[in-house]
């Protein structure tokens, strides 16, 4: 599947965003600011991956149980711009959005920067 974010973050392709509400895990903000990336990009590219499921296997086998599914973790509320097109798959997929969104995001940095974020 070609990526319908990497084009429009480059501006080369019109945004086609809305924003939602959604609870992130402080760690990973801390991470996006730590890296100074801008927070609407990173969720759309780190989500179409998760949606995509284009990480790494031995990637994913290292993501740990969710935290939000225990209850132990207080995520941070943020209103993030995704694009429409992520927001209809991951209804159509019957996902959680903060679920898919937390570990698209942890899997990203993790990747991006060797960051064992999380564990």
């Amino acid at each position: 599947m070609l990526s319908i974010v990497m084009p429009r973050n480059m501006g080369l392709a019109k945004k086609n965003r809305v924003q939602t509400y959604v609870k992130i895990e402080p760690e990973l903000l801390k991470s996006i600011e730590d890296h100074k990336l801008d927070l609407n990009s990173t969720l759309n590219v780190a989500l179409e991956k998760g949606l995509q499921d284009s990480f790494p296997s031995d990637l994913k086998a290292s993501l740990t149980v969710h935290r939000f599914d225990s209850g132990t973790c207080q995520g941070v509320p943020v209103r993030p711009y995704i694009e429409r097109e992520l927001m209809f798959e991951v209804k159509a997929k019957g996902l959680l959005l903060k679920t898919i969104m937390n570990n698209s995001l942890k899997l990203y940095l993790r990747q991006k920067y060797s960051e064992n974020i999380l564990t």
